[in-house]
């Protein structure tokens, strides 16, 4: 007896645009340059977008992080290709950000980008939305850094890295932390806490602990309590 049959079972028309719609929604995060940014260029290898028209400034910019990093003992491993995508903290910076809306900046494993909220390039500064001014030049550098270090060490082993480590060693690098010297100490002194301070005290003790171990780096990230 023949039975009839049955229908394999799978997404329907709904289902579909659903996956589509999420496809969609989340490629960028991925490749930040399908939001159509209206500016782009190439700085060394780098390939930079940009909501704002690209000025002698921030290829001056690019460059400069490019070469704090370059210059480092991850410099050998940094992705030499990562683009830079400078937004003006409207609707792209939303979209890519998602939660971290607030930051200076981020980076993504997959991919590589760096994407930086809203900057003054011909100040070479940021402001976050808690007042705090950073160079764009080091912000950038701390960006490219965790780059390096996934390079390096790889995606899952440094995404389990402890974060004072790893935000330190790119302050590191970037030469310099979001709070200064007196406003960390004040902070301390107070019995305050901030986000930003685990990036100074991280900063604080990777350079001892480099400043320890005749700069070795692959020991540092071995050897971090």
């Amino acid at each position: 007896m023949n039975r009839p049959a049955r229908r394999r079972r799978g997404f329907g028309w709904p289902g579909r645009v659903a996956v589509a719609a999420v496809l969609i929604l989340a490629s960028p995060l991925l490749a930040p340059r399908l939001l159509a940014f209206p500016h782009s260029t190439t700085v060394g290898q780098h390939h930079v977008y940009s909501d704002m028209p690209i000025t002698p400034a921030v290829r001056r910019i690019v460059g400069a992080a490019d070469d704090k990093v370059r210059a480092s003992p991850l410099g050998d491993a940094r992705p030499l290709d990562q683009d830079v995508v400078l937004t003006d903290g409207g609707w792209r910076w939303r979209w890519l950000a998602i939660s971290a809306s607030d930051a200076f900046a981020l980076s993504r494993p997959l991919g590589e980008p760096v994407i930086v909220n809203h900057s003054d390039p011909s100040r070479d500064i940021m402001t976050n939305a808690y007042g705090a001014t950073r160079r764009l030049t080091d912000v950038v550098a701390h960006e490219l850094t965790h780059g390096a270090i996934r390079a390096r060490f790889g995606i899952v082993r440094a995404q389990l890295m402890p974060a004072e480590l790893v935000e330190g060693y790119c302050d590191h690098v970037a030469g310099s932390s979001t709070l200064s010297d007196a406003q960390a100490k004040a902070l301390i002194a107070s019995g305050q806490t901030r986000p930003a301070l685990l990036y100074w005290t991280g900063r604080k003790k990777v350079e001892a602990a480099l400043e320890a171990n005749g700069n070795d780096v692959d020991r540092l990230f071995e050897e971090w309590r």
